[in-house]
């Protein structure tokens, strides 16, 4: 009966923990261009950028400390208007707040095979991460 109490009293912490620990996401668009987000580490921050790949144009990742904020797996795409070809949509890139730090998140919007030419769009966004 003792250990029963013990155990119970032992899943009822371990629960009480994972709870307490949820993290948050936050989702920003072309729109936050230029702005600062906060970040508590372990957040994710989701980015929906305008995109239009059938032009040849998609979003890059230029530059962010991956250690203070990490891409979260790989971007995805989604058309704006169904089945319509040539139409726009956005793309989707996810990262995760790793650690305390400061960074500032560097996004352009390119031709790959351009490598001359200046990025039609850029997206800069300065991150904030704290514990």
């Amino acid at each position: 009966m003792r250990k029963m109490a013990v155990l119970s009293l032992v899943l009822l912490l371990l629960l009480s923990g994972c709870l307490g620990s949820q993290q948050s996401a936050t989702t920003l668009s072309d729109q936050d261009n230029g702005k600062t987000v906060n970040l508590s580490s372990g957040d994710m921050l989701m980015l929906k950028l305008s995109s239009n790949p059938t032009t040849g144009y998609r979003w890059a990742l230029q530059s962010v400390d991956q250690n203070i904020l990490s891409q979260d797996g790989k971007p995805a795409y989604t058309p704006s208007n169904g089945q319509v070809v040539g139409a726009g949509g956005t793309e989707l890139w996810r990262f995760v707040a790793q650690k305390a730090g400061k960074t500032t998140l560097t996004m352009i919007y390119a031709r790959s095979w351009e490598k001359k030419v200046p990025p039609a769009k850029t997206f800069t966004l300065n991150v904030t991460v704290k514990k």
